[in-house]
């Protein structure tokens, strides 16, 4: 079966009484929905934009698939937001990030406790290392700590500045003035 479905400013398709999340480039475009026993493919005019598994409910439920990755470029810009999206449940990728939203709300003020739960969010999305970081933060939180988010930041998303520096030497500008002066360049 195919349907048209329009994408929500929050980045998501209702399709069956299951809301999907899509990438953020999506907001406000028109797809055409395939719709297959194990998965629904999204497409963009003649363009495949998207394939995702299908997500079954029973009747008098709504159902949820949302992808962090596709809802990170906003928490990014407005963290806060963390606290009451009507997704944030189905938001975290693995109950480490749940276990690190729950510390932080419990010990951090509102919205550093968002602040933080988004930076793990996007050091994941950005390091492409959801599990190795759900490791990390299980790592912290089992020994009564909460997860650094600025130690974590730098061990997976290394900055340029975090790299050996090349010395470069500057060029010897005496050997092109020989040349020249040689009549050798034209």
């Amino acid at each position: 079966a195919m349907v048209t479905v329009d994408v929500t400013r929050n980045g998501t398709v209702a399709i069956d009484r299951v809301t999907y999340s899509v990438p953020s480039r999506l907001v406000g475009r028109r797809l055409n929905a395939h719709l297959f026993d194990d998965r629904i493919e999204l497409f963009l005019g003649p363009d495949r934009v998207m394939s995702t598994p299908r997500v079954r409910i029973s009747h008098p439920h709504r159902g949820h698939s949302i992808d962090f990755r596709h809802m990170i470029g906003n928490l990014r810009r407005k963290p806060g937001a963390l606290r009451n999206l009507v997704y944030r449940e189905a938001l975290f990728p693995d109950h480490a990030y749940r276990r690190a939203w729950q510390a932080f709300d419990a010990q951090l003020d509102g919205r550093q406790a968002c602040r933080d739960a988004v930076a793990l969010l996007d050091i994941a999305a950005r390091g492409d290392c959801v599990d190795v970081l759900a490791r990390r933060i299980d790592e912290a939180l089992d020994s009564g700590r909460l997860p650094d988010v600025d130690a974590l930041r730098d061990e997976f998303l290394p900055t340029a500045r975090s790299q050996r520096d090349v010395a470069i030497p500057p060029p010897d500008l005496h050997s092109y003035n020989s040349l020249i002066a040689s009549g050798e360049v034209h």
